[in-house]
Formats: structure tokens, C-alpha cells, sequence
């Protein structure tokens, strides 16, 4: 959670998700066995520990634990039968507006509607925001990227946000990272930098390109060792706000500037609120998706020809009467 300084930075938090450990109940989120936390305290690496759930969704497990994600069948699904409202996870973002700080939102460019924050103006307040557009390598090979940079820079500032840039970047191939990674830099002024968006956007994959792209631009020591954030398939993986001191002023000053991992905002009306968490995955998108002109009149002529009947204007116009039931899908499926 977003608490004062001193406050946040005495807590002993799980790395991967953000929430306090706890030692004391196996069927709740932020657990970790005591004799393994005394092991880790004793070699001063407690601060980098997994609590029991991270570590399953290290593995690939699917593992919800947010209430509005568990679908129907509520009763079965969470963390030992445990469950996090939505809304106690956006509480921990009301606090950014009041802090001078780099906000980086993150958006979907493939569910846009779905990925955009209603009240992302209470978040920022009058803080500058970098917009950055994830999945640019799902769009098809012939998208125009300045048209798609232009409509999110026009959606984004019609509704008052302070919007200093706007970069595309592709988390899976790193297409646009160094782009984004250089505006980030320079927009900072040595502001803290909050990364936010909707659940599932892809902030901690891009918080994990954006460190690695850090690594290569200070290599003399400017970037404290810090552990990349976990990444999985589950909507919901980061439960608190994750605090990386990423920004150092010199190769030997002793101050940092913090990179700030939120937890997701979960829309009523987004996919991964209206599906049980195994099918939203089934129906995630892996590859680029395919375009396929489509031409009614041409397809009805040529079926036409192939009954036989005789063309003209009038079996024409009957023929183009009729219902015409095209498959949508990737082309040669």
C-alpha cells in the first residue's frame, strides 16, 4: 500500500505481489514459513522473498484471488478460500494525487474501452502522465502506429489529462521500450515514478523491460540492484503498491528515486471480469491478428454461378436477398 515513507519502508513485504508477510495463517495471501523467513533474515534477503501464492503463480498456476475475477462460482475459487475486493486495491491509488510524481499509464491498445480508467483523473490529480500503448505486436503488420498514437493522444487529452508523451512499445518483442524508457527519463525531473492501469495491461511486464533497459543505459552503478516484479497469466497478481528505488542521481549518491508497481484497476465491464479466469486465457489473443476484406456482392455472384441458375438482374436481386454467414477468425482457419 501507498503509507509514508518511513512506514513503507519498515514493512516486509512479499516482493511479488506487494502484500505484508505473514507467518501465521497458511490459507491467507502474504504467508511464508517462519523457519524459511529466519533463514532469509539471517542472510539479510528477507526483503526479496515470495509468499506461498507468488509462488505458485511463479509455476504457471492460475490462482485468483480478487473477488471480481473468480467468476460464478465465487465460493470455490480464491486463495484458501479468501478473496480482495476491487475496491480495497484502487484505495491504495488515492494517494498519488496528492504526491508530485511521474505517472506512466498503461493502456491497452486492443481493448482500450475495456483497459481505460474511469476515474483515472481522481488517480493522477494535476500530476504529468506518460502514456504508454502495450500488445502493439498483436495489431496487424500494416497498422499505421502514428494514426494509432495520435487517437490515444486525442482520446486521452479530450478527457483533461496532463499528457507529456505518448509511446507504443510491444512488452513481448521490446519494440518501442527504448523509446519509452528514454521519454520516462526524461520527463522525470527526479520525481518518483507510479506505474498504473487496468488490471491485466501489462504494468509489471513493462516495469521488468523497463528496468532491464536501465541496466544497459547505467551500467557504472546509477541503478540499485532491485528484483523484477512477477509476472503471470492471472488477473490481479500485484495485491499492493511495490516500491523499486531505480533511480539513483549519481554512479555514488546515496539517494534514490522510487518506481512505484501498482495494483490493477478492475473495470465492471472488462473482459476478465465478465469470464471465469481459465476462459479469459482460452480467449487471449497470441499473435498478431490477421485482416480479411470481405465483398458480399462478389461472393453472392460467384455463388450464384455455381448453382447453375441462370444470372440475371432478377436472380441476382433474389440472390443478394438472401442471408450471407461469414466465419470470423485468422485467415486459413
Amino acid at each position: 500500500m501507498v503509507r509514508k515513507k518511513n512506514q513503507l519502508e519498515k514493512m516486509i513485504c512479499c516482493r511479488g505481489c506487494g502484500v505484508p508477510l505473514q507467518t501465521h495463517d497458511p490459507t491467507n495471501v502474504g504467508y511464508v514459513r517462519f523457519a524459511r523467513y529466519l533463514q532469509k533474515w539471517s542472510q539479510k534477503l528477507h526483503r526479496r522473498l515470495l509468499c506461498s501464492r507468488c509462488l505458485q503463480l511463479e509455476q504457471g498456476e492460475l490462482v485468483p484471488v480478487v473477488k471480481e475475477t473468480l467468476g460464478k462460482d465465487r465460493q470455490q475459487l480464491g486463495f484458501g478460500g479468501h478473496v480482495v475486493p476491487a475496491e480495497v486495491l484502487a484505495r491504495q491509488l488515492q494517494t498519488i494525487r496528492q504526491r508530485r510524481c511521474l505517472v506512466v499509464y498503461i493502456v491497452d491498445v486492443l481493448d482500450f474501452n475495456g483497459s481505460f480508467i474511469r476515474r483515472i483523473r481522481e488517480i493522477v490529480g494535476r500530476n504529468p502522465v506518460l502514456i504508454i500503448g502495450t500488445k502493439i505486436d498483436l495489431l496487424p503488420p500494416k497498422t499505421d502506429m502514428e494514426r494509432v498514437h495520435d487517437w490515444l493522444l486525442y482520446s486521452l487529452r479530450k478527457r483533461k489529462l496532463r499528457v507529456v508523451d505518448v509511446k507504443l512499445v510491444s512488452n513481448e518483442t521490446g519494440k518501442g521500450i527504448k523509446h519509452a524508457v528514454n521519454a520516462l527519463l526524461e520527463h522525470r525531473n527526479g520525481l518518483d515514478v507510479f506505474v498504473v492501469g487496468a488490471a491485466n495491461a501489462g504494468k509489471s511486464m513493462f516495469i521488468t523491460k523497463l528496468l532491464d533497459q536501465l541496466e544497459q543505459k547505467f551500467p557504472d552503478g546509477k541503478l540499485e540492484e532491485v528484483e523484477k516484479p512477477l509476472v503471470s497469466r492471472t488477473p490481479g497478481t500485484t495485491l499492493g503498491t511495490i516500491q523499486l528505488r531505480a533511480f539513483r542521481r549519481s554512479a555514488t549518491s546515496p539517494v534514490f528515486a522510487s518506481l512505484f508497481d501498482t495494483p490493477g484497476v478492475h473495470q465492471p465491464t472488462s473482459m476478465q471480469n465478465l469470464l471465469d479466469v481459465q476462459d479469459y486465457n482460452c480467449v487471449q489473443p497470441t499473435r498478431a491478428f490477421g485482416v480479411q476484406t470481405v465483398r458480399p456482392a462478389k461472393d453472392v455472384v460467384a455463388e450464384l454461378k455455381k448453382s447453375g441458375e441462370l444470372v440475371s438482374a432478377v436472380s441476382l436481386q433474389q440472390w443478394l436477398a438472401k442471408p450471407v454467414r461469414y466465419l470470423w477468425g485468422f485467415p486459413g482457419q
